[in-house]
């Protein structure tokens, strides 16, 4: 779909007056821009003017997960799932991860990095479990918590 909105604009097939197409939802516009830069062959990072802080950088990720599971692209995806679990790992601060955890565990078709996470935790769950933040967010988080259970 966006593939074929990108063309017509392009072709001039569509009139947009104002030179802005509104997607209509509040998908981030740098998780769409690095959508459209994934589709179109180039890689994808977080932007350049974004802070630098880590937990920016797991937010920023799982927003191009849920932008790439909206408008189904998979290998965007898969990327997203690789990256993020790199950043796990070079960020082990779980009040960095929480907040990613959390928007990540939203309503999703494909739970890749959802388990990814739990895969993660799993990992981690001796150092997890004397983290009180830790069994809060699991307590607010069930599936989350059935998730690492699994891979136990």
């Amino acid at each position: 779909m966006l593939l074929v909105v990108s063309c017509s604009l392009i072709l001039g097939v569509w009139d947009v007056p104002n030179r802005v197409i509104d997607l209509g939802d509040d998908d981030s516009p740098d998780a769409i821009r690095a959508m459209m830069q994934h589709i179109y062959g180039l890689p994808y990072d977080q932007p350049p003017n974004a802070e630098a802080a880590a937990n920016k950088d797991l937010l920023f990720h799982v927003g191009v997960f849920a932008v790439a599971d909206k408008y189904d692209v998979p290998t965007l995806r898969v990327l997203v799932v690789s990256k993020f679990k790199i950043l796990l790992h070079d960020q082990p601060d779980l009040k960095v991860q929480a907040p990613a955890f959390e928007m990540a565990y939203q309503e999703r078709n494909d739970h890749a990095l959802q388990k990814a996470i739990c895969k993660y935790c799993a990992y981690r769950t001796p150092h997890m479990f004397a983290d009180k933040d830790f069994i809060s967010m699991l307590s607010d988080l069930i599936p989350l918590c059935a998730g690492v259970i699994s891979f136990l």
